[in-house]
């Protein structure tokens, strides 16, 4: 199992989340091999130092760099071309969702035989704490109307937490830069009839919240037509799936 933690400018928190990772992936080795593969993705305060130490201390701790500012998207696919896992699991630096989510999406992908297994805190059993009333409906809005439009195949579209199939993921001929990079993967798997097992996640931003400025009205707005757009991209990729399209 290869875990992939996208960091840019995580000096704050990637220390304490490592370490909460290494010990949850710790009761997990009577079943995986494990290895931790952080991507600093050309951050501009100490985050790249910092990984550097977690991987000099570490056992299995390995890091990739950008060396300027690429996206999540980019992020992404330099450490799925980074990694060696049969099994590739994605998740925030900040833990944001706690790493015993790894065990469940594991378990997931186990019992459904499904290439990818996403946390999702949208859906029945799933929770959301700390994020800014504003912004969490906004996702609600996004996520609930694109279920709809991928035919109920994501109840959580738009989330990184995510398990893949190593092989799957690494295929994939992805192009996006951006954080729409978890939506192109859910394109993809409509295209491919490759089912998404889904698992209720807690999203926590704890009490004071994370990146919980307001957002400009000009932004808000991008991400709606975005969002929009998107919803078009899955009814046209389930639309290509039916006719058996390549």
């Amino acid at each position: 199992m290869s875990v992939v933690v996208p960091a840019f400018n995580e000096a704050d928190t990637l220390a304490a989340g490592i370490g909460s990772l290494a010990d949850a992936l710790a009761a997990l080795v009577d079943r995986y091999r494990f290895e931790i593969v952080i991507v600093d993705d050309g951050s501009t305060d100490a985050t790249g130092a910092i990984a550097a130490a977690l991987a000099a201390g570490r056992d299995g701790v390995r890091v990739v760099s950008h060396a300027v500012n690429r996206g999540l998207g980019a992020a992404l696919r330099t450490a799925f071309a980074a990694t060696a896992g049969d099994v590739v699991v994605v998740l925030d630096a900040d833990m944001s969702y706690a790493p015993s989510h790894v065990a469940r999406l594991l378990e997931a992908m186990r019992a459904t035989g499904a290439p990818i297994a996403a946390a999702s805190p949208y859906m029945r059993g799933g929770a959301v704490h700390g994020v800014p009333r504003a912004r969490r409906a906004l996702s609600v809005a996004a996520n609930a109307y694109l279920r709809v439009m991928s035919g109920g195949a994501a109840s959580t579209a738009t989330g990184m937490v995510r398990a893949y199939d190593g092989a799957w993921i690494r295929a994939l001929p992805l192009a996006a830069d951006g954080m729409e990079v978890n939506a192109e993967i859910v394109r993809h798997a409509l295209r491919r009839r490759a089912r998404i097992a889904e698992v209720p996640a807690r999203l926590d931003w704890g009490a004071a919240g994370s990146g919980g400025g307001r957002a400009s009205s000009l932004r808000v707005g991008r991400q709606i037509v975005q969002t929009l757009r998107l919803g078009v991209a899955f009814v046209w990729e389930r639309a290509l799936a039916r006719i058996g399209r390549p």
